[in-house]
């Protein structure tokens, strides 16, 4: 069910595939990474702000082998504790956010230090700088490569910086 024009290599499944604990996913759309996460991933607090995906989403969640939670919050507020979670995902979401830097921020906020962000997002003219925008959120970028010839995607892991 993953999307062939992310994970043309299988970079994106792997780089799930490091995750390990709790885990919260901003952007799940309809699902399509619920089945990818590892035995280790022992949860997934799964967001998406647009309804329509949100709902095939929770049929997916149903069919997980990883209990998952899709929930319907701002992703600008999440409603998890602070330092409550050991890995994070940020999947095609931050160019639909009006204020990108606020939600890394708010995931900086519920990922302890130490923790893993796993991410896919566009880049390029009005998507704004995925990497510049982690930076300031919160994270230090370790690996990063532009996903497609036009370098229109960007993939990357990055580490919950010290507070």
């Amino acid at each position: 069910m993953t999307d062939p024009r992310l994970d043309e290599d299988g970079s994106w499944c792997r780089a799930l595939a490091r995750l390990s604990g709790e885990v919260v996913e901003l952007g799940c759309h309809d699902g399509r990474n619920f089945e990818l996460y590892s035995p280790a991933v022992t949860g997934v607090h799964a967001f998406e702000p647009d309804p329509s995906p949100r709902h095939r989403a929770r049929a997916a969640a149903a069919w997980a082998a990883t209990p998952v939670w899709v929930r319907d919050d701002p992703v600008e507020a999440l409603p998890l504790d602070t330092a409550s979670i050991d890995g994070a995902v940020l999947h095609l979401l931050l160019s639909r956010r009006p204020e990108p830097t606020a939600v890394v921020a708010e995931l900086a906020r519920v990922v302890r230090v130490g923790g893993t962000l796993v991410f896919a997002e566009p880049a390029g003219p009005g998507n704004g700088d995925p990497l510049a925008i982690v930076r300031c959120g919160g994270f230090t970028v370790d690996t990063w490569r532009a996903q497609d010839p036009a370098g229109l995607r960007v993939l990357g892991s990055a580490t919950r910086a010290t507070r």
